[in-house]
């Protein structure tokens, strides 16, 4: 009975639930053959996952063709549980007379039967990934802790950085990535809310999704605007007040900000003065006379059915911190994130929560320092006891800062794509790498817009109705082509600049690995009717099994769109009829530099300048090779339990180690802080 089934599945609560068949077809199309694994519908993470992995083999093993992974809306997937993978298998049709005579002998019962053992074992190989350890703090923090699946793969360990997205009541959140890689930290909004957490790990698993609610809803009578004053603990010196406020509810948005407003230094005793002539209250609630008494006690002010309540706190930061300001002369300055965060308040009272939003930052001059911000470089600092009163973000693309680029993944609903050999959708593909450019970009402190976040389809029309309303610069389309092995490009006809950007992408993905893609014009109604310059991308489609896997893997994603995103800087930075700068490959660097990096046998991940993730090669995938900029860049190399934070200076040819750790820990240089490794003089660099 379909029921009793799910009501097993339900109380055992397995580690995966498989529903075997074998189909038929209500024709009775004797000549029909094919294979069919199904996953819950609507459910594409472990679910889907865990159908690939039987999926692939099944194909190998079987060799029937046409072979589809689909959506599915049976009993048993219906009412599995959200926590269990499940998958029902379809793998060939009894009613086509030759399948079922093959099928009775025990060859082929072994072969399928190992097809849902070797899938089974890919998907518990590659780890099951959860956030477990969930902890809300007094101040208003959470802190969500990553806990691979203890037989995962070296490789799968720690969070993939442009996989993760956090949200409060719907509204994207800023977030934290711990230095360990496998925490985030998130300071939550005042008021009631929903936080949703999804990311993946470093080999494409869906971490498991977060759902979660934190404190209680103010009541909308009720309008609290609350103030900190927050002072330094060095006494030999005039003391200073950092003051901020926060209003919840508020009348207007004019009147009283949604988030905190950091007023600036001020003198401890001028606090009251301070907030009294900042805060413009309603003319109805003016206070009589001008009593700072409003700021140091609690006071309640009627205005019809509501009340606001002002009540205000002062404290101190712990002794050794002092206030640095980080430059504010540039647009969201207080976008930042701090990789070194500890459980531990700087203040003395840890139940004041800090301000989600601030130009300035409690340092400690003997304890490290690792801020990063999209766009600038990273600010590391040992801890050298040496403390400045300002910290200035350097950019590292100019000329791509406020830049909109619209990215359209082709496909959607009907319209797929195509199928790779095993199943693989290409609009599934397109989205993957454009997920992967649009992160790229918005490390480059540009504003990429998606047409398209799911698999649903998009009319053409609000594509470029779409591109109006966020004034983008560039539209890339980004589909897939018929050909097996060649890429295509296309511009609108007598778009000059269309035609610059394709052949910047054309010498791109050339030096990726594709062979030189062809580029010309169309009338596609899209390049025709967007505004800014636009360009289609046709990527080959796989036609292997094996070509399959690698484009699904995240490091052809992420060389891919490394890929694209060199044609954009390009076309932004370099002046018309300028080729393709040269790129920085960081494998041929480490490998000149193999006494101070770990072997790329060993990396998990690199991330760049703080914002560009760079993966490890693999057989098959297209070269990853990031854009040039001048100077230095920031390394942080990643093992599965260590981590280094390096300078390299390219004109050098130097590399010069700053911080080194394991977990959320920083070593110090006594215990060992660079990795060993051997040089290897008499073997040639292979890229």
């Amino acid at each position: 009975d379909l029921n009793t089934r799910s009501a097993l599945v339900d109380s055992l609560r397995p580690d995966a639930f498989l529903s075997l068949h074998h189909n038929s077809n209500a024709a009775l199309d004797r000549d029909l053959n094919e294979t069919q694994t199904y996953y819950p519908a609507g459910r594409n993470g472990a679910d889907l996952d865990l159908a690939r992995a039987i999926h692939t083999h099944l194909v190998r093993n079987l060799g029937i063709q046409p072979a589809k992974i689909l959506a599915g809306n049976f009993s048993v997937l219906r009412h599995a549980p959200l926590d269990v993978p499940s998958v029902l298998g379809e793998p060939s049709m009894l009613s086509n007379p030759l399948v079922e005579a093959k099928l009775v002998t025990a060859e082929k019962m072994e072969l399928e039967a190992q097809a849902y053992f070797l899938g089974l074992l890919d998907f518990f190989t590659a780890g099951q990934p959860s956030f477990q350890d969930i902890q809300h703090f007094a101040d208003g923090r959470t802190r969500l802790n990553f806990v691979p699946d203890v037989w995962s793969l070296p490789s799968a360990s720690g969070l993939d950085p442009t996989s993760i997205a956090i949200t409060w009541s719907g509204q994207p959140l800023p977030y934290s990535l711990g230095a360990d890689g496998n925490s985030i930290l998130v300071q939550r909004p005042l008021g009631a809310g929903q936080l949703q957490v999804t990311a993946k790990n470093l080999v494409g698993r869906l971490v498991t999704s977060l759902t979660t609610h934190a404190q209680q809803p103010i009541p909308v009578s009720v309008v609290s605007l609350a103030w900190i004053a927050i002072q330094e603990s060095d006494e030999t010196t005039a003391p200073r007040s950092l003051v901020s406020w926060t209003a919840t509810d508020p009348w207007s948005p004019e009147e009283f900000p949604d988030t905190p407003i950091w007023a600036g230094f001020c003198a401890a005793e001028s606090v009251a003065t301070h907030l009294e002539n900042v805060i413009d209250l309603p003319g109805e609630m003016q206070h009589p006379g001008g009593d700072k008494s409003i700021f140091n006690t609690p006071t309640v002010h009627s205005h019809g059915e509501r009340a606001l309540v002002i009540s205000g706190r002062r404290t101190k930061l712990r002794p050794g911190y002092s206030w640095v300001r980080l430059n504010p002369d540039i647009p969201n300055a207080a976008n930042w994130v701090d990789r070194l965060w500890s459980v531990d308040s700087p203040l003395e009272d840890a139940n004041i929560p800090p301000p989600a939003t601030q130009s300035f930052i409690p340092v400690h001059a003997d304890h490290p320092l690792w801020l990063e911000r999209p766009g600038y470089h990273p600010v590391v600092r040992q801890a050298d006891g040496m403390l400045h009163d300002d910290i200035t973000w350097r950019a590292v693309l100019p000329a791509l800062q406020g830049r909109t680029i619209v990215i359209d993944p082709a496909g959607g609903g009907p319209d797929h794509q195509g199928h790779a050999p095993m199943g693989t959708p290409g609009r599934e593909l397109n989205l993957r790498l454009a997920e992967r450019l649009a992160s790229l970009l918005r490390g480059a402190g540009a504003i990429p817009v998606l047409t398209r976040s799911n698999a649903d389809w998009v009319p053409k029309e609000h594509k470029v109705l779409l591109t109006n309303r966020a004034q983008g610069d560039l539209f890339l389309t980004i589909a897939r082509s018929n050909s097996a092995t060649t890429s295509r490009l296309s511009h609108h006809h007598g778009s000059t600049n269309g035609e610059r950007w394709a052949q910047l992408t054309a010498q791109a993905l050339s030096e990726s690995g594709y062979s030189l893609p062809p580029a010309g014009p169309s009338y596609a109604y899209l390049l025709r009717h967007t505004a800014p310059p636009a360009l289609l991308c046709e990527l080959p489609m796989p036609t292997t099994s094996v070509a399959e896997t690698v484009a699904r893997s995240p490091v052809a994603q992420q060389a891919n769109a490394l890929a694209l995103f060199r044609a954009i800087v390009a076309y932004f930075s370099e002046p018309p009829g300028s080729s393709l700068p040269a790129g920085w490959n960081p494998f041929s660097f480490m490998a000149r530099h193999r006494t101070a990096v770990p072997h790329s046998r060993d990396l998990v991940q690199v991330r760049v300048d703080g914002n560009w993730l760079w993966l490890p090669p693999v057989d098959g995938a297209p070269k990853a090779i990031l854009p040039p900029t001048s100077g230095t860049r920031t390394l942080e190399i990643r093992t599965a339990d260590q981590w280094w934070v390096m300078t390299a200076d390219l004109e050098a040819d130097t590399i010069h180690p700053l911080l080194y750790g394991r977990g959320d820990r920083v070593m110090t240089a006594e215990e060992s802080a660079a990795p060993q490794h051997e040089v290897l003089h008499d073997q040639p660099v292979v890229e």
